[in-house]
């Protein structure tokens, strides 16, 4: 069974110690946790459809050669649907880690000391910075680090950065083996090339089910 986030005694919290003007600096941050991880899941579900439904549903009766040469209006259209929701899905995930730390920043009231961060320098980096060596604060150190260092956070931020800063790779229809088997294919996320590392073609539909786990998760386990 999954722990709930109370996010109502968070707010009670932030009032209680800092007052109605803190409470409001920082409501839309506590409220889009859980939209974006909302956000994350619902395009993740409707890829899953886009796979499950249209595609098996097309190429589940045709040769391998006859998909690799089709270039119908429909599976064009399939596809570009299917990377929409993809990278949607991945945005909201990764955006996830600086919500967090910008919420973190502002529910213990950083924003107030004289030495404050400009708000465009808060994010995981600086608040990490911040509450390393802070006294209590050694479990919240640990659990936003661990957002960071969980296995497929870099390759997800590789993919979400280069796409945004650099250009956008197309996913690629993968064909397990020539012939009619009920899996014919697979929906693979390329390899790609960022801040001098290599993040390599991974399953599609894997890489997402593995994040939207672990997001789902975290949200509420950091909460």
């Amino acid at each position: 069974m999954n722990p709930t986030w109370n996010i109502n005694e968070t707010r009670n919290h932030i009032l209680r110690i800092y007052g109605e003007e803190q409470l409001e600096v920082v409501r839309v941050s506590l409220n889009s946790v859980i939209l974006r991880e909302k956000y994350a899941r619902y395009h993740y579900h409707e890829a899953n459809k886009i796979i499950d439904r249209f595609l098996k549903r097309e190429f589940k009766t045709k040769y391998a050669i006859e998909i690799a040469f089709n270039n119908s209006y429909q599976k064009n259209i399939a596809l570009i649907k299917l990377e929409a929701n993809i990278l949607a899905c991945l945005s909201n995930m990764h955006a996830i880690a600086d919500i967090y730390s910008y919420a973190i920043y502002y529910v213990f009231g950083f924003n107030l000391i004289a030495n404050k961060l400009a708000e465009h320098k808060i994010d995981t980096n600086s608040v990490l910075n911040i509450i390393k060596y802070k006294q209590g604060f050694s479990f919240i150190y640990q659990l936003l680090s661990s957002i960071k260092e969980y296995g497929d956070f870099g390759h997800l931020s590789a993919i979400v950065n280069h796409t945004k800063h650099r250009g956008v790779k197309r996913l690629s229809l993968c064909f397990s083996q020539l012939g009619m088997p009920n899996e014919l294919y697979t929906i693979k996320i390329p390899l790609y090339e960022y801040n001098n590392k290599v993040f390599p073609e991974v399953d599609a539909k894997q890489f997402l089910n593995h994040g939207v786990q672990s997001c789902n998760k975290n949200t509420y386990r950091y909460g």
